[in-house]
């Protein structure tokens, strides 16, 4: 379940630490947090132009060791530490490709075809596979609370814009419907003007029920490791996730 579960709201900082300025960039949340009551580190991994797309397993080995420490000095000072993933499912390409780093992929396609290079279909059985191992490394340190990125969405994955339309949610569409549909005759369909096509609605739903079992993967995934560790939920602005209809019930239930 997404919930938090402390008894008072903390003062958390979202920070970065570059394996590159590790040591400098340690010491100074040691100085410094004290003095302006922080109480909460949310630890960015691997963040923005640094990124090195999905997230490559023997770089995460070797940082996790950094991560122990952290957690071990933030708790010295009496600081929560906390994780927050940079990149999930992902959220653009930034110019990196992840296609051979996962052997079996399969990434997102856009209404128009166009694919993505990092940002991964959630229903690739060999992402979730590779998601598995990686927050169970995260799991592994014993974070008070892991956060769900916000690229845990059905939208926006530059260069694709609004939902997956890859082979495998095309397969799972047309069994829900009962027959073979192409992408472009699924597009037509919702994308023509007048009374909502009925598929409108089916694709919805199928992109939320698929969102919603994705974050129940990611928190079994945590609590098989460390059930004490939280599951936070980190949220982009609520009127973007009007776009996909997100049910955020079911979601944060999940």
């Amino acid at each position: 379940m997404l919930k938090n579960t402390q008894s008072v709201p903390l003062y958390a900082l979202r920070r970065s630490l570059p394996n590159w300025s590790f040591e400098e960039n340690l010491a100074e949340l040691l100085e410094k947090l004290p003095d302006y009551g922080v109480e909460e580190v949310l630890t960015v991994i691997d963040a923005e132009e640094f990124t090195h797309g999905q997230m490559p397993l023997d770089w995460l080995r070797a940082y996790q060791q950094k991560l122990f420490r952290l957690k071990t000095e933030l708790e010295k000072c009496g600081l929560v530490y906390s994780v927050n993933p940079f990149i999930t499912q992902g959220m653009v390409d930034r110019g990196r490709d992840s296609r051979e780093a996962i052997p079996g992929i399969v990434m997102c396609v856009g209404h128009d075809g166009v694919s993505s290079k990092v940002c991964a279909c959630p229903l690739s059985e060999a992402w979730r596979a590779h998601t598995r191992q990686v927050w169970s490394l995260y799991a592994e340190t014993r974070p008070s609370v892991l956060w769900v990125d916000d690229d845990i969405r059905s939208y926006n994955h530059g260069p694709v814009r609004y939902g997956c339309f890859c082979p495998l949610h095309m397969q799972k569409f047309s069994e829900r419907v009962g027959r073979s549909v192409t992408r472009e005759e699924l597009v037509s369909a919702m994308l023509a003007p007048g009374e909502p096509h009925s598929w409108r609605r089916l694709y919805l739903d199928m992109q939320s029920q698929m969102m919603i079992d994705l974050v129940a993967m990611l928190a079994k995934t945590v609590h098989s490791v460390s059930p004490e560790t939280c599951m936070g939920l980190m949220c982009s602005n609520p009127s973007a996730h009007c776009v996909e209809g997100r049910r955020w019930h079911e979601f944060c239930c999940a």
